[in-house]
């Protein structure tokens, strides 16, 4: 587990001491995570069984940005919180995390959510200012590749989801669907 959302996680008090608490950053639920992983790993080693939990049937409500600024402005903070764990974590990616937590966050958090949602961007925008013919091509080619891509992660999490009990009507698996390319340029900014 990446990122335990603020807004849904709990957290033994005596893990919080142990693992001095939260830093000041702009992804305090992230950086919070990394910190419970890192301490997990160490424990194993001393041979202690300590685990973080997942519950999929726990309810938390939370607010969600209610317009498109807002939206961008949260997952702007995320991206920076992603890039942030990153450097300060960058040596426990190497030799103290797991190797999932390690390949889930620098694989599909960083190199998919992150780089990935910005050059689509910058894809989207270099198009509207060349009216090269390559250019056009090559830009296809790429959103054709990145929506493929975020449509699998899509999928796999409908797929997981549904393992764990969650199940939509056929309906609501064809919006959820259509709603994909709306997802590669504003959801893989989280």
């Amino acid at each position: 587990m990446l990122v335990i959302a603020g807004a849904f996680g709990v957290f033994k008090r005596e893990l919080l001491f142990a693992i001095d608490g939260y830093r000041s950053t702009v992804g305090e639920d992230m950086d919070i995570t990394l910190k419970a992983q890192r301490y997990i790993k160490q424990k194993r080693s001393e041979g202690e069984h300590v685990r973080m939990a997942y519950i999929p049937e726990a309810c938390c409500y939370t607010e969600c940005p209610e317009d498109f600024k807002n939206l961008l402005t949260q997952r702007l903070r995320w991206q920076r919180a992603f890039i942030d764990c990153a450097l300060v974590y960058w040596d426990g990616f190497l030799n103290v995390f797991s190797k999932r937590v390690s390949a889930y966050f620098l694989l599909d958090s960083l190199l998919l959510g992150t780089l990935v949602a910005f050059s689509n961007l910058f894809v989207l925008i270099s198009l509207i200012f060349t009216d090269e013919p390559y250019a056009f091509t090559l830009a296809i080619i790429m959103l054709s590749t990145s929506l493929f891509f975020s449509s699998l992660q899509n999928i796999i999490a409908l797929i997981k989801s549904r393992e764990t009990g969650f199940k939509y009507s056929w309906q609501d698996y064809m919006k959820i669907m259509l709603f994909f390319p709306v997802d590669l340029f504003f959801f893989p900014l989280n």
